[in-house]
């Protein structure tokens, strides 16, 4: 998983900060997810969400080269579950990115939400249209004043479906540290074993 990670992000020309983000690739498009407090959000509380997008080689696309799109829905659907909902995305700065596109939402209730990044470009040709699909848990929290805006049950994609590459990131440094030495370690441990049993 992360000489995949680093393969895409060689191949994308990006130096993501270390933490809890999620990466997506589409066919010449990834995107950087974080969702603010440490992707860890709680009912009723607000939440900054916020997509860092690249285009293969390293160049930024700012929210004002994009037509994006955030809709966020409960994985679960049932008659009491809210209704898909679609924050307005507004320009957003945070661990050396800027312009990004992002939103503040309140989630309704706890439990499990996806949350459906669209995209196409305000320029024909500037980059292909995509769609990321993100999934969070919501923990119990404040109860919620209002419900936020429903969408209509039947969403227009302002994209086709395109392919999708999933790498998820929830290490940290220090985690993948420790991996790379347990790596490491198996690696000299099984060159040790080979070089004995040929004695």
């Amino acid at each position: 998983m992360v000489v995949g990670l680093g393969a895409i992000g060689l191949g994308f020309g990006l130096a993501w900060p270390s933490g809890a983000h999620q990466v997506k690739t589409g066919a010449d498009v990834a995107a950087l997810f974080h969702l603010e407090p440490d992707h860890n959000p709680r009912s009723g509380e607000p939440a900054t969400v916020w997509f860092s997008l690249t285009r293969k080689g390293g160049a930024t696309i700012p929210l004002d080269r994009c037509n994006c799109q955030l809709t966020i829905s409960p994985r679960l659907q049932s008659p009491t579950a809210p209704q898909p909902w679609q924050p307005p995305l507004t320009p957003k700065a945070a661990e050396g990115f800027q312009n990004m596109p992002g939103a503040t939402t309140v989630f309704p209730a706890a439990g499990a939400y996806d949350l459906v990044l669209k995209g196409q470009p305000k320029q024909p040709g500037d980059f292909q249209p995509f769609e990321f699909r993100y999934e969070t848990t919501v923990l119990a929290g404040a109860a919620p004043t209002t419900s936020p805006a429903p969408v209509a049950a039947a969403i227009a994609s302002p994209v086709a479906a395109t392919a999708e590459t999933t790498t998820e990131t929830p290490w940290h440094s220090g985690e993948l540290v420790w991996l790379g030495v347990g790596g490491v370690g198996l690696g000299f441990l099984g060159l040790w074993a080979i070089t004995r049993s040929r004695r």
